[in-house]
């Protein structure tokens, strides 16, 4: 490890905290802006929204005439 580098401990969520940015983001529409805000990775929003309230649906293909 570099001597300039500053060692990051990884921070520790619970799961009321995981689910009110869960939600945060879900209402706000922005999942970037959110995670930033918290200043985690966007995916780990996706992840934690998957884990809490499971997968989510795949977009069906709908007949067309």
């Amino acid at each position: 490890m570099d001597p300039d580098e500053e060692y990051v401990r990884r921070r520790r969520w619970s799961r009321d905290e995981k689910r009110a940015i869960v939600e945060e983001a879900a209402t706000s529409g922005n999942v970037i802006g959110t995670a930033k805000r918290h200043g985690i990775q966007a995916q780990q929003i996706y992840r934690w929204r998957e884990r809490l309230f499971g997968p989510t649906e795949p977009a069906g293909f709908v007949a067309v005439s």
